[in-house]
């Protein structure tokens, strides 16, 4: 009997022990504030914000829209052609707006919007110009506004299409 209780008070004793370490651990972000270097952001500009609610007007109802999708999203370096650094070429750029069918997970088109900075990134434009020709998805470009006319853009976006 005497050895009956002492192992049931050893028992119990780990039980308690174990039930105490659990209350006591918590996780780095319940102890202290980490001071990382981040801050919120906008995902869109103005002029973004502008041609997305333009072109979700638009739109053909089985037909959604993303927003700045990573290239190596829509598009994967071909196996054995691993040349040395090409994936991070696609993996740190993204398009605009990406028009894509929900029922099938398949992207239709890509659009970027050329606002002033292109002026200075004319070799990154035609580097996306090339993939998407490769992948033959159309990528569509137009010049970044204020605002936008809902027939002139569907104009623009069938005209592109249909090339």
């Amino acid at each position: 009997m005497f050895i009956f209780l002492v192992i049931t008070a050893i028992i119990i004793f780990i039980i308690i022990t174990v039930i105490k370490n659990k209350q006591t651990k918590q996780s780095p972000q319940d102890n202290k504030t980490i001071d990382l270097p981040v801050k919120r952001t906008r995902l869109l500009t103005n002029a973004e914000v502008s041609f997305y609610k333009t072109l979700k007007e638009i739109l053909p109802p089985e037909q959604s829209i993303t927003c700045k999708c990573r290239l190596e999203d829509i598009m994967a370096v071909e196996k054995g052609h691993n040349k040395p650094g090409f994936r991070n070429r696609i993996n740190c750029r993204h398009v605009d707006f990406v028009i894509f069918t929900p029922a099938n997970g398949y992207t239709d088109y890509a659009i970027e919007l050329d606002d002033s900075s292109h002026e200075n990134r004319k070799d990154d434009d035609e580097f996306k110009n090339q993939l998407f020709q490769k992948i033959k998805m159309p990528l569509i470009r137009i010049k970044a506004q204020a605002k936008y006319n809902p027939d002139e853009l569907k104009k623009t976006i069938e005209s592109n299409m249909a090339k």
